[in-house]
């Protein structure tokens, strides 16, 4: 019950401590991506370019900033998941959201990535085929 409060009364503070910026999540990504390409490649591992021409295919393909969270944030939180393998609970407290905001986001991205950009980007060769669609044609498996 502690952990549910916790995270509904859950509030950032907006801090900056030690030359840390403890902003909203805007904030840090903006600072992020302004700043040396050194600190976006720390967190996302991609380089500036890299996150900016992906952050433009992915509004491309339907991202978009809601009420909390913007594109380039998502973004930033699902590559933080994927290349660095950062807990929610690590992310909360450098993008300044809840984790319930940051499970949005993610997936948000994830499915943008699955559903839009994967079709059109991963194709298999014509001759990938062979050896495992000779097994299933006459089962009862093939279409």
């Amino acid at each position: 019950m502690r952990l549910f409060l916790d995270e509904v009364l859950y509030r950032p503070t907006g801090l900056r401590v030690d030359g840390m910026e403890y902003g909203r999540g805007s904030e840090w990504v903006k600072a992020m991506r302004e700043g040396h390409w050194d600190r976006i490649y720390n967190i996302t591992g991609f380089h500036k370019e890299q996150f900016e021409a992906l952050l433009e295919l992915l509004i491309g393909e339907g991202l978009t900033a809601s009420g909390e969270v913007d594109a380039d944030e998502k973004l930033g939180i699902f590559m933080a998941v994927v290349s660095k393998d950062q807990s929610y609970r690590y992310l909360r407290e450098q993008f300044q959201h809840s984790t319930r905001t940051l499970h949005r986001a993610f997936h948000e991205v994830l499915t943008i990535l699955r559903k839009n950009l994967y079709p059109k980007m991963v194709q298999p060769l014509e001759d990938e085929y062979p050896l495992s669609y000779a097994f299933y044609a006459n089962t009862q498996y093939a279409e």
